[in-house]
């Protein structure tokens, strides 16, 4: 009887200790984004949530095929002539985009396009990770013949960047900027006592009006600037131009470029008879290097 006792007593504790167990919080419930115990997890879109929590808290995909966005880094690209511009471009993905985008570049003097002024993307189809960015380098090649615009002096032309996704619903975008160049040329030139560097780009159309900058880029020893004709509408370094003036000496005072940095400029007057020769004497490497005089065209 005792043993049988005592058995109903335990079946009738139960109860009451897990009761006492599994209360206190109110018929539990838990929230699933309380757990963090230091944990983290990450979303489809990138968000990284704490704990373990990303199945049911994670922000609501974005709806649609998202937007980009095209931008330059400067607003304007200042140059001058027989030079190249480089214009680096970002596309941005948002609201969910992710895909191809090509890119496309145009530049105009008004309504009209400029085809003398080249240009060439490194990569004209960037690929946009989900709201991220991609970039792409454009190369604009300014010749050394001055081209009609509104400012006689600075070319000042208006490029246009086009992005135009590959994925269907995605709206084209576009970036603009200017690029303006210095009706300038510079020929950059140095001097050992026995010869002269010509610039690379030696042999080049020029354009009546262009002011030709002979630029000695070399060390402390001088040079001068021999020009075979004054009827070209270009002068020899020192001598007087054919209406009597005298063409301009380097800043250091002298008719020859003497210091590093020393420039002389001439602004080509007139049209002469076929291409204009030239050389540096003093020394004089008997070198001819040529410039065909051009009307603007």
């Amino acid at each position: 009887m005792r043993s049988l006792l005592l058995a109903v007593l335990s079946v009738v504790a139960v109860p009451a200790c897990t009761s006492d167990i599994t209360g206190g919080g109110g018929g539990g419930g838990g929230n699933p984004g309380s757990d963090t115990g230091g944990d983290t997890c990450t979303c489809p879109d990138g968000t990284v949530m704490d704990g373990n929590v990303c199945a049911t808290a994670c922000p609501a995909p974005e709806s649609g095929a998202g937007t980009i966005a095209i931008a330059t880094d400067l607003p304007t690209y200042n140059t001058q002539l027989n030079q190249t511009v480089a214009v680096n471009v970002t596309v941005t993905g948002s609201q969910g985009f992710s895909g191809l985008v090509a890119l496309t570049a145009a530049i105009k003097d008004g309504d009209t396009a400029i085809t003398e002024w080249t240009s060439a993307f490194d990569n004209a189809m960037v690929s946009v990770p989900m709201n991220g960015t991609a970039t792409a380098k454009l190369t604009i090649t300014i010749p050394a013949i001055a081209i009609p615009s509104t400012d006689a002096t600075k070319m000042s032309e208006a490029l246009t960047i086009t992005g135009t996704p590959q994925t269907t619903g995605v709206t084209t975008q576009t970036a603009a900027a200017m690029v303006v160049a210095a009706n300038m040329l510079e020929l950059d030139m140095s001097a050992t006592t026995s010869t002269c560097n010509f610039p690379a780009k030696a042999d080049v159309k020029v354009a009546v009006g262009t002011t030709i900058n002979w630029k000695n880029t070399g060390t402390t020893n001088p040079f001068t600037i021999h020009v075979d004709s004054n009827t070209s509408g270009i002068t020899h370094q020192g001598d007087p131009a054919p209406d009597g003036t005298v063409t301009p000496s380097s800043p250091s005072g002298s008719t020859s470029l003497t210091e590093p940095g020393d420039i002389w400029p001439e602004t080509v007057s007139a049209i002469g008879t076929g291409s204009v020769t030239w050389h540096c004497h003093l020394p004089n490497d008997g070198t001819n290097q040529t410039l065909t005089i051009v009307m603007p065209q």
